[in-house]
């Protein structure tokens, strides 16, 4: 009853996040940014190992996953390796999964222009 007044009054107010909004999006990239570092230096440290499977992780899919499920390289190290780069993925997975829905589904405020007199005046 209180929102369907407001909307309807000329007493609707709305607080304006857009600062609040960027600022946590400036946070969520920072973060990709962050995780992504750390797969590449995860992905260098496989690069110069000597097993052949760990060198092959940053390229084949197949070989990071088995390995890190199954051990297949034959070491502990290789395992690590996999699981440590599959974990770094699942991260940057769910950082990417919650940017992406902040930036390619936002709300725009300027839709309740029609609905809330006053908001255009926000949008100023």
């Amino acid at each position: 009853m209180l929102a369907r007044f407001l909307a309807g009054s000329e007493n609707a107010v709305f607080h304006c996040f857009k600062s609040l909004y960027t600022e946590n999006l400036l946070y969520q990239q920072a973060e990709i940014v962050h995780l992504s570092g750390e797969l590449g230096t995860l992905r260098n440290k496989d690069r110069s190992s000597t097993d052949d499977l760990e060198k092959m992780f940053h390229r084949n899919w197949a070989a990071l996953r088995s390995s890190s499920t199954t051990g297949e390289s034959g070491n502990s190290h290789g395992s690590q390796g996999g699981n440590m780069q599959l974990q770094k993925i699942k991260e940057l997975q769910t950082a990417l999964d919650r940017y992406c829905k902040m930036t390619i589904h936002p709300l725009p405020l300027s839709t309740l222009a029609p609905f809330c007199p006053n908001v255009n005046r926000l949008l100023n």
